[in-house]
Parts: C-alpha cells; structure tokens; sequence
C-alpha cells in the first residue's frame, strides 16, 4: 500500500472568451481505481465546483495558483487483483455567465455521477480505465451539463446577460501505478473551445 497525491498548483489564462476579463471555475474530480474503492463502490472524490472556486476576473495571460482544498487529492491506495492500481484526475472548465451556483452543483453531480459509473463497469470487467476511455466519454459530459444549465437560465438572461456558462473543455490524466515503484512527475491539462483556451498546471507523486 502507499499513497497517491496530485496537486494542481497553477490556473492561467492564455486566451480570453470574453470582450472584457474572463470568468472561470473548474470542476475537479479526483478518480481512484484500488482495492478500497472497489469495496466501497466509491470510484471519485468530488470538490467544490461553483464559481469562484479558482477566484475571478482574469485578464489574458493571468495566472494564479489553485487552492489545496480544491486542486489536492491524496489518498492510501491498495491494489486490486494483479496488482491494478488507478489514481487520476478530470477537469472540466466554464466560463460564467448567469447560471447559478443550484444549477453548478447539480450538473457536477450528474457529471460525477457518469464519471463512477464507467470506471464501476470497467473495473466489473477486470480492467483499468484509460484517459483516452474519459475522452471518449466528453460529448456526453457536455451534453448532460447543457440541459441542466439551459433549465437554470431565464428568458431575459438570454437577451440581456449573455445565457448559460460557456463550456470551455475537458482534459484528463490518469496514472496506472505499481506497487513498490515510485512515481513523481508534472503535468499539463489544456482546455479550450476555439475561443478560450486555458491551462492547469500540477503534480503527482505516488510513494509506491
């Protein structure tokens, strides 16, 4: 057994959506693939994920560091039968506009939710999720988030202050790691819709 630990250390802002200063919040979601999830049916840490979380108004090329109690997931994984064992993380980016912290949350949950349920019937399989499985999995992300935002969001708010938060983009790491094999390294997670592009940078560390 030993412990698994990413950080996301920094959220920059490399191009705006927005005419004026964007405003961003992510969704964190930790993924753990061991022998405690497994017995807990438990797959996924969640944080917060309302606006505001990595604070506002950011010009382009802003960068800013990211909370501990947002952007850190550390947790004792034990392995699963031979030897599998997962750790990871998914973000998801927004750029705010009218929807409400409600309607955030919900949508994160239904989110969350979808997010266990495919590594619960991989794992059933035997095997280990990929983050290219994740990717894969990105339009139904989108489009369950949209549905729940485009019910939030009121007639005038479409006329007047621009409509629901803008989807920004998904990236994903995954780490298949080894018992008795240490593991240290950075990582880069980009997002981006053709207008906004932003990036997260972090770390991961597994004690083997």
């Amino acid at each position: 057994m030993g412990t698994a630990t990413f950080c996301l250390d920094t959220f920059e802002v490399l191009t705006k959506k927005d005419v004026d200063k964007d405003e961003p919040y992510i969704w964190v979601i930790g993924l753990l693939i061991d022998r405690n999830a497994f017995l807990e049916q438990s797959y996924v840490v969640k944080k917060n994920p309302t606006y505001g979380n990595i604070g506002d108004h950011y010009a382009k090329g802003e960068k800013r560091s990211i909370k501990s109690d947002l952007g850190r997931v550390s947790r004792s994984l034990a392995p699963l039968s031979e030897g599998k064992l997962g750790f990871g993380v998914i973000v998801v980016a927004f750029e705010h506009d009218t929807t409400s912290q409600e309607a955030q949350q919900e949508a994160y949950d239904i989110a969350v939710d979808t997010i266990h349920d495919e590594i619960k019937e991989t794992v059933g399989k035997g095997s280990a999720p990929t983050a290219a499985q994740f990717d894969a999995i990105k339009d139904e992300l989108q489009a369950s988030i949209r549905v729940v935002f485009k019910a939030d969001t009121k007639w005038y708010n479409w006329l007047f202050l621009g409509g629901v938060d803008d989807y920004v983009g998904t990236d994903n790491e995954v780490w298949n790691l080894v018992e008795g094999k240490p593991l240290n390294k950075g990582f880069t997670l980009r997002v981006g819709d053709g207008d906004a592009d932003y990036r997260i940078v972090g770390n991961m560390t597994w004690t083997g």
